[in-house]
């Protein structure tokens, strides 16, 4: 946890980055990330009705994962009604990555533009993000 702890000290945090941390740690503790499934229904326990796993499509095949847990990651996606049809808003936004010519000037901070809903940043590795629903 250590690593955890200086790692997100900073002031400003790479999501990519921050991502690949917590995914690497969460497999060192056994878990196991399923991708590229569609998920077509929740097995439920039937006395607690906690979800014990999914029935899940691949491939054009369906497949039984059984799990201790289920982690929804899919986003707009969990508007799906086998997993639950919670309402969400779908606004589509657009990224766009520049690479800098400057190794030594860099931005020190996040900038907003909250009328166009756009961002500004700059990785690490001097990457430029440019992001929000106009650009």
């Amino acid at each position: 946890m250590t690593f955890f702890r200086s790692y997100f000290d900073c002031q400003k945090v790479d999501p990519s980055e921050a991502v690949k941390v917590l995914r690497h740690a969460a497999e060192e503790l056994g878990v196991v990330f399923q991708q590229g499934h569609s998920v077509k229904e929740l097995i439920r326990d039937p006395k607690t009705r906690l979800v014990t796993g999914i029935i899940s499509q691949v491939g054009g095949k369906e497949k039984l994962l059984s799990a201790d847990f289920v982690v929804s990651a899919a986003g707009t996606g969990v508007a799906a009604a086998c997993l639950g049809g919670v309402p969400m808003l779908d606004r589509p936004g657009q990224i766009a990555y520049a690479k800098s010519d400057s190794t030594d000037k860099k931005l020190s901070k996040i900038l907003v533009d909250p009328q166009r809903s756009s961002h500004l940043l700059q990785r690490k590795d001097g990457t430029l993000v440019a992001g929000g629903g106009v650009l």
